[in-house]
């Protein structure tokens, strides 16, 4: 099944003023973009969680760094 006839769904998702910097074909089926604030200290206790759970297997456990994580975006006044 491809996701590529529902990716449109994502530019619906977006603000504005980053539509027209997006192209959402690019989109695999789990891209997702989050326009709220994610401090260290939340991606910190979402990896210990799912580190305590063993979600994923110990040699793909905490592979990212918070830095990959996010994006960084000045605000528009």
């Amino acid at each position: 099944m491809s996701h590529q006839p529902y990716a449109w769904y994502y530019a619906e998702e977006l603000p504005e003023r980053h539509r027209a910097l997006v192209d959402v074909r690019r989109f695999g089926p789990g891209e997702r973009f989050v326009f709220e604030p994610y401090t260290q200290d939340m991606y910190d206790r979402t990896q210990a969680w799912i580190d305590e759970r063993g979600i994923f297997p110990a040699h793909h456990a905490s592979v990212g760094t918070y830095a990959d994580a996010v994006i960084r975006l000045e605000a528009v006044e």
